[in-house]
């Protein structure tokens, strides 16, 4: 079977996290792209990298990109959502596999300085939303590169082709889902018996052989579902197959950012309760730090 994609000659670098069981975020970047492709996938690489991050990128300049570039024209650049193929290193090579909206994504990366953090596994399911609130620091004279200037531009440039862009995007949006005016389609109705069978009886290997097929089919019509680490893969399907197979998504918003997220953590017993005390935490945090305005103007 071959990739739909294949990213081995453009792909310059990237970081992958496998610290949390069941998910695989990080980012890969391309040759001549700004921005980096971002990787929020369900599912785990092999054992050796379990637990751990990855970071790799090329020893040295690359070769021209402009005929390798050329064929991921369509190929979904800014975010991919969907499932893990493979993802394993053995000697000098690194192979990387998953499905997502722009379907079977591949890239066997020689070549490459590979560094493997140890293995922490996480603590919390919710380690990558811990994440992504952490502060970023902006690089030395960021502000003074103009970037801000331009932005500021482009929200007020009707005429930008980016904004112009971005606003029928918006259009889109409202009239779809907030005005409900697109065609919505059952999640089970995309499958037939024999990729959607009854989850009793499955052992634990037919479900995520399943539950594989079934994720990278919902990524192509950008319908994600997220794992939590306590989940298995017979838990999962059940859940998809019995919970939310009448669960509705819209295929005219296929191939554009809008993304239906579910995830297997709003049923998990443990999970709430977990999110429960870090709101708790929260609410504690906020009221230690609340300011009397009375008393600071004496």
């Amino acid at each position: 079977m071959e990739y739909d994609y294949d990213l081995s000659e453009v792909i310059i670098g990237g970081e992958l996290s496998l610290a949390t069981r069941n998910s695989v975020h990080g980012w890969v970047l391309l040759a001549d792209r700004v921005e980096s492709l971002r990787v929020e996938l369900t599912g785990n690489a092999c054992e050796e990298l379990a637990g751990r991050t990855i970071r790799f990128h090329h020893t040295s300049k690359r070769p021209d990109f402009s005929r390798r570039l050329a064929q991921l024209n369509g190929m979904v650049t800014q975010r991919h959502i969907g499932v893990v193929g493979a993802i394993r290193h053995e000697g000098d090579c690194l192979d990387l596999e998953w499905y997502c909206q722009s379907g079977r994504i591949g890239a066997r990366l020689q070549g490459f300085i590979v560094e493997i953090d140890p293995k922490e596994p996480a603590e919390s399911c919710r380690a990558f939303e811990d994440y992504m609130q952490e502060e970023v620091e902006e690089p030395e004279g960021f502000e003074e590169s103009g970037l801000f200037e331009s932005f500021d531009d482009f929200l007020h440039d009707d005429n930008e082709p980016s904004y112009q862009e971005f606003v029928a995007k918006m259009e889109k949006f409202e009239e779809t889902v907030i005005e409900g005016k697109g065609e919505s389609v059952r999640i089970g109705s995309l499958f037939d018996e024999h990729h959607w069978p009854k989850p009793e009886g499955l052992t634990e290997d037919a479900a995520q052989e399943v539950m594989s097929r079934v994720l990278a089919t919902l990524a192509r019509f950008n319908v994600a579902f997220d794992m939590c680490p306590k989940c298995t893969w017979q838990h999962a399907y059940q859940l998809i197959h019995d919970k939310l197979a009448d669960e509705e998504f819209y295929p005219v918003m296929k191939g554009s950012d809008w993304i239906s997220h579910y995830g297997a953590s709003d049923f998990c017993g443990p999970c709430q309760e977990e999110f429960e005390k870090e709101c708790e935490s929260m609410e504690l945090f906020e009221d230690d730090n609340d300011v009397d305005i009375e008393s600071l103007n004496g």
